[in-house]
């Protein structure tokens, strides 16, 4: 009788020290963080022709923007344009194309500009051939680049591209960051491109 209380008792303690052990490791599982993504995130610098700034910044997770203007901080949602870009909440209206950006309240016009820059990762196509943009005694060869794939003409790109090798005789297409550069030497560029990956590279046919 004593021998069978023992063993019946031995048996619970095991049966309790496995419940324990399994209710253990589904805490573990259940408590486990999950990764993440960061949002994607791109600003740009939209200038009008008296030197007016207008700061936007783009959360294309969201499809949010967020524009900075004389001050005022504003908000907008996304909106499917045929093309370019287009935001807007119950009073303001922010819509461009390529360097194009304009900014509305209550349907009139705020802020025009006349030049954007766009930071942030884009595409950058980039011709078999480079092009003498020479000025003065300084020689020097630009690549030629659209920012497009339809893009019509192509356009000279004075600045260097950090981790990519040029080849000439061959077609690019290449995805980049730009990056604001605070404080620029009097001769140097306010951008810094950096080469994120080289999406293809095709010889060119004569």
């Amino acid at each position: 009788m004593t021998k069978n209380i023992i063993t019946l008792f031995a048996v619970a303690s095991l049966g309790l020290f496995s419940c324990g052990t399994s209710e253990d490791k589904k805490a573990e599982v259940i408590s486990k963080p999950e990764a993440v993504a960061a949002d994607q995130i791109v600003t740009s610098t939209a200038i009008d022709k008296n030197g007016k700034r207008l700061e936007m910044t783009f959360n294309n997770t969201k499809d949010i923007a967020l524009v900075a203007l004389n001050g005022e901080k504003i908000e907008l949602s996304g909106q499917k344009p045929a093309s370019g870009i287009l935001y807007k909440n119950n009073n303001y209206e922010l819509s461009g194309k390529g360097a194009q950006v304009a900014l509305k309240k209550d349907g009139k016009v705020i802020f025009e500009s006349v030049s954007s820059i766009i930071y942030g990762e884009k595409h950058l196509f980039v011709a078999a051939e480079t092009q003498n943009c020479s000025a003065g005694v300084m020689k020097k060869d630009c690549l030629q680049v659209k920012y497009d794939k339809d893009q019509k003409n192509w356009e000279l790109f004075y600045d260097t591209i950090e981790g990519f090798q040029y080849e000439k005789g061959y077609n690019y297409e290449l995805i980049v960051l730009d990056e604001r550069v605070d404080n620029p030497p009097a001769d140097g560029s306010s951008i810094k491109y950096r080469l994120i990956k080289e999406v293809s590279k095709t010889k060119a046919t004569k």
